[in-house]
């Protein structure tokens, strides 16, 4: 019987790959990968079993299995529904957030009208380069992966801008590119079949534009998605070793961030947490 919130498909294909383990008489999806930003060894989890995320004893007790189960992994990662949160010590990793508001304009109006003179145009070839530049500082601002190998960024922002899906929007101030949004039109959640088109990076450079600016792209990103009848989707990442845990109503422990776009029009979807496995110090957990 497939789970509730994960597609018959997937759970299908997870079976037929192995992916579907048991963990003391619990299903869940897991699997181990190499991080391809630091190389680092983590296992996945794309679905675990409620019952061991459901409080701080059963979260820790996952993570014993997942030692066991995955000797050779540093980090254990596991998705959760939006609804759920897991106790300490497990931290956010990535949250991915669903835009719920309305696009101001249409997206063939994209390069009409500039907003606080910040004109927002369709990327063309000539803007690759710095758009490139732009998602290696990206990957690096992150620090989600502790160490970053920048000829692995590199090597990703450049698939990235390959990709037959991307789309760019460039922000202009008197002419000269400050910022931009960069677009994956085709993406989808593998887990629960849902097809979406991915808000992948919003950066821009003067400080003292990034408010205004970043409205404008996330409109005019929002328009792009409107116009292919998808929902636009992106995604917060938490970074390691940095507290941001504060007061937030039921659910505390958001990020600034999550907690200013939960605020102005997105929706929590779904949540990536993270938990260092114990290692025996050669190489296999304890």
């Amino acid at each position: 019987m497939t789970p509730q919130g994960i597609s018959e498909e997937y759970w299908r294909a997870a079976g037929e790959a192995g992916l579907v383990v048991d963990l003391d008489g619990h299903p869940c999806v897991a699997g181990e990968y190499q991080e391809p930003l630091s190389g680092e060894q983590q296992c996945l989890v794309e679905y675990a079993d409620p019952a061991l995320l459901t409080d701080r004893a059963a979260a820790r007790r996952l993570a014993r299995l997942l030692a066991e189960h995955f000797p050779d992994s540093r980090l254990a990662v596991v998705r959760t529904p939006a609804e759920l949160r897991m106790p300490e010590p497990w931290e956010r990793h990535l949250s991915y957030v669903q835009h719920i508001g309305a696009a101001a304009s249409p997206a063939d109006g994209i390069a009409s009208t500039p907003a606080d003179g910040i004109a927002i145009t369709p990327a063309d070839r000539r803007d690759d380069e710095q758009v490139a530049r732009w998602l290696v500082q990206a990957f690096h601002n992150a620090g989600q992966h502790g160490s970053v190998d920048d000829a692995a960024a590199r090597r990703h922002a450049q698939q990235i801008i390959e990709a037959p899906d991307r789309r760019s929007l460039i922000a202009r101030s008197s002419g000269t590119a400050i910022g931009h949004a960069t677009l994956l039109c085709e993406a989808g959640d593998d887990v629960d079949g849902g097809r979406f088109v991915e808000l992948l990076d919003i950066l821009i450079d003067p400080p003292q534009l990034r408010r205004a600016t970043t409205a404008a792209l996330v409109d005019a990103s929002r328009a792009v998605a409107d116009d292919l009848g998808l929902p636009l989707v992106g995604n917060v990442v938490h970074p390691r070793n940095v507290v941001h845990a504060r007061p937030a109503g039921p659910d505390t422990g958001h990020s600034r961030v999550l907690d200013s776009l939960l605020a102005t029009g997105w929706r929590l979807r779904h949540t990536y947490w993270r938990m260092p496995l114990p290692q025996d110090g050669t190489g296999g957990a304890r």
